[in-house]
């Protein structure tokens, strides 16, 4: 007895349509979405870095004065806006700094004819730190 494809075919979608109702599956389907534990408004970025790109003795114009310096810091990464901070670490001393969204420079004097050194430190608006020194060679400019 020959059967003939119209009758096949019936049965062929029927066994699909069931495997599909039991919870089979007819194709593979897209992957679950998976969570994150970001919460709304934060961005997912880069871990916070800070760096210090530039330190530039400034000399001194009498061998009595302290010598001066300037620093740029850079930040990177984390969730801004940021904060910053400088310390004078060894033979120097932060008077003042400036800041803008991604950077911040510091001014200074330091001690004449000794490598001082200075800290550059990054808090993001989550609370994360990161810091960065740099050291440098002081000098006085004679006139």
């Amino acid at each position: 007895m020959k059967v003939s494809p119209s009758v096949h075919l019936p049965l062929v979608l029927a066994a699909a349509l069931l495997s599909v109702a039991c919870g089979g599956a007819l194709e593979e389907g897209p992957d679950e979405v998976e969570e994150t534990a970001i919460a709304q408004g934060e961005q997912a970025l880069a871990p916070l870095a800070s760096s210090i790109s530039l330190c530039t003795p400034q000399g001194a114009t009498s061998p009595t004065a302290f010598p001066s310096f300037r620093c740029l810091g850079n930040a990177s990464g984390g969730t801004p806006p940021y904060s910053y901070s400088w310390t004078g670490l060894t033979h120097s001393l932060v008077t003042s700094w400036t800041t803008n969204t991604a950077s911040s420079r510091v001014s200074g004097l330091c001690d004449p004819d000794v490598t001082a050194r200075v800290e550059f430190t990054v808090t993001d608006s989550l609370g994360a730190t990161a810091s960065a020194t740099r050291s440098f060679f002081c000098f006085v400019v004679v006139p």
